[in-house]
């Protein structure tokens, strides 16, 4: 069984390009910058804190094609979730920014609310608000 060493994880993303990807996660959605990985060797890698976990931006010097964007398209991880307090003041920041919306603020019980966006390269990302 898995001992954890710290309560958060890290996600590593794949992106086309690294300024439209930190204009988003780090301008549109608000995630610190943590600093580049010099130690990364596939390509330029930046660091965003998220709570106690990281996400890993990775511009590869190698662009390969983009997998399927929908969720039913393949097995697989699929989409990442931030648990908010503030999903309609999100929402609204996010259609003024013509962020794309695959599931735009949904209720779906009196005490959970969801929505769901894709980043510049295609990328489902939910955010899932509970009261």
């Amino acid at each position: 069984m898995m001992k954890l060493a710290k309560a958060g994880f890290q996600i590593a993303l794949f992106v086309r390009d690294m300024k439209s990807a930190l204009d988003f996660y780090q301008d549109t959605l608000g995630l610190e910058s943590k600093g580049r990985d010099e130690n990364y060797t596939l390509g330029a890698a930046i660091h965003l804190k998220c709570g106690d976990s990281s996400l890993l931006l990775i511009e590869p010097e190698t662009k390969t094609p983009a997998g399927p964007s929908w969720v039913h398209a393949q097995m697989g991880f699929r989409y990442v979730v931030f648990f908010v307090e503030n999903l309609s003041e999100i929402c609204e920041k996010l259609q003024e920014k013509k962020v794309k919306f695959t599931i735009h603020e949904t209720k779906i019980t009196s005490q959970l609310r969801i929505a769901m966006i894709q980043d510049p390269d295609g990328n489902n990302i939910q955010f899932i608000e509970r009261r």
